[in-house]
């Protein structure tokens, strides 16, 4: 897993930071993983991030934690494809 993680910053130019949190779906226990791109001009924190991409393990009928932040990558990568686009198309 920390290869795909060391690739997709690579790739993106980033820095990822992961965060999980419980949630609720349909009145069951979830777990929401949370993958946000950082600038690597500075240290986590100190500027707004790039862009962030949740998921939830139930909420997207994955069956592990591999799974949703594998997931929340691909999600990542497309916010970073959608952001691309519309620099393109205003500027």
């Amino acid at each position: 897993m920390a290869g795909n993680l060391v690739a997709f910053e690579a790739i993106n130019g980033c820095r990822l930071e992961i965060r999980m949190s419980t949630a609720d779906y349909h009145g069951r226990a979830d777990l929401a993983v949370t993958a946000i791109a950082h600038s690597r001009k500075a240290e986590i924190g100190d500027l707004p991030p790039l862009a962030s991409a949740s998921v939830t393990i139930m909420g997207t009928r994955l069956k592990s934690l591999e799974g949703a932040l594998i997931h929340a990558l691909y999600v990542l990568d497309a916010r970073f494809a959608e952001i691309a686009l519309s620099e393109i198309e205003g500027g």
